[in-house]
């Protein structure tokens, strides 16, 4: 699948309104998460736990998304050492979950789940559809330029041996209908969200 086609099966299959609330959310929990650290610890403490809390808020957050939208099926998946869990979105094609990197170009660091996800090893009835086409696990890539920033500077997918797809980039304009006072139906304006 060349990377103009994942794009179009990622606009096709992932709604819209996901791609939105990732965009607004993300750096909300980003600010909400840093700002509960600095409220309730030292500075010192609060830099350590920055880190835990931003990945329990957004992990929470994905969960409540995925439970409220149809167009996923949400699973809880536990670590290989068994000492954390994390969400995951399932859709016909893709799994999601999410990550930090360092740096645009940066890839999340090496993970054994991710590694399991992304070679098939792990919950093979969860990767696989019914047809036994392996899903493609999209990777909801969030981070800073430098250290320690309180609001990201890029959210992405990450697709392991294709690269980053920047959400910004998967938006699809949407047409927007006006309604005059005469209640006839005007030209539709492109309206960029």
């Amino acid at each position: 699948m060349t990377r103009n086609e994942l794009i179009i099966r990622i606009q096709e299959e992932i709604p819209q309104e996901f791609i939105l609330r990732m965009l607004k959310s993300i750096p909300y929990l980003w600010e909400e998460s840093f700002n509960s650290c600095r409220s309730e610890h030292t500075d010192k403490t609060a830099k350590e736990l920055f880190p835990y809390k931003r990945r329990a808020l957004i992990e929470d957050f994905m969960y409540e998304v995925g439970k409220t939208n149809p167009a996923f099926k949400t699973t809880q998946i536990e670590n290989s050492v068994g000492n954390s869990t994390f969400y995951a979105l399932e859709t016909e094609s893709f799994i999601i979950i999410q990550s930090v990197a360092n740096g645009w170009s940066n890839i999340p660091r090496k993970a054994l789940f991710r590694e399991d996800l992304s070679q098939g090893n792990l919950f093979e009835e969860f990767l696989y559809s019914s047809k036994l086409e392996k899903k493609i696990c999209l990777i909801l890539t969030h981070g800073a330029e430098k250290p320690y920033s309180i609001r990201p500077d890029f959210i992405k997918f990450y697709i392991e041996n294709t690269g980053s797809i920047s959400l910004t980039d998967l938006i699809i304009p949407q047409p927007e209908i006006i309604i005059n006072e005469k209640t006839e139906l005007t030209l539709p304006k492109l309206k960029v969200i």
